[in-house]
């Protein structure tokens, strides 16, 4: 005869509810939200971006940056468009077009396979959705005095201003940041 006790259905359910509620716990949420890659301050003053970048001194939409590697980074436009939606998860309706212009004035080529724009608007700094199908960003690399050009694309509302355009070449790099009204 065996002796050993089987458990009772009350007993596993009360352990069932306590592995669910102790893993509901220990999970984050994972809803979205509006909020922008926060920026901390470095020991040294610098303002550094989440991942740790350091963040420029933000400058007019107008206002070229030059980078102590010799690259330079020009917004040549910056026009309010309507974004047709053209692939999955893309949106219709109101956006900002950015051309920008990168030119080498280095003595070496620049790799641009890593290049990231973002854009956000409004006093809030909303991040605003790219539209990756209208746009050509950059790939490749820049050879030493050379320049080109790129197009990128995001949704933004009508009237939503200011927008800021943050540019980044490389990890190491600071972030370049152009605000005002397009």
């Amino acid at each position: 005869m065996n002796t050993r006790k089987l458990r009772t259905p009350a007993v596993i359910a009360a352990a069932a509810g306590i592995a669910v509620f102790g893993l509901a716990a220990c999970s984050s949420s994972s809803s979205p939200t509006n909020e922008a890659t926060p920026e901390v301050t470095a020991p040294s003053g610098a303002v550094t971006s989440g991942s740790g970048q350091e963040i420029m001194s933000p400058g007019g939409l107008k206002t070229p940056v030059n980078y102590p590697s010799g690259l330079t980074v020009d917004v040549v436009k910056a026009d309010r468009v309507t974004v047709a939606a053209q692939g999955p998860g893309e949106i219709s309706g109101p956006g900002i077009s950015f051309l920008i212009k990168l030119t080498n004035k280095s003595d070496s080529e620049i790799k641009l396979d890593n290049v990231a724009v973002n854009a956000f608007y409004g006093k809030g700094k909303t991040p605003a959705s790219p539209a990756p199908t209208s746009a050509t960003p950059f790939s490749g690399t820049l050879g030493k005095g050379m320049s080109t050009e790129a197009a990128y694309v995001f949704n933004v509302p009508s009237g939503a201003d200011p927008v800021e355009l943050q540019f980044s070449y490389a990890t190491n790099a600071p972030v370049a940041v152009f605000v005002g009204k397009p």
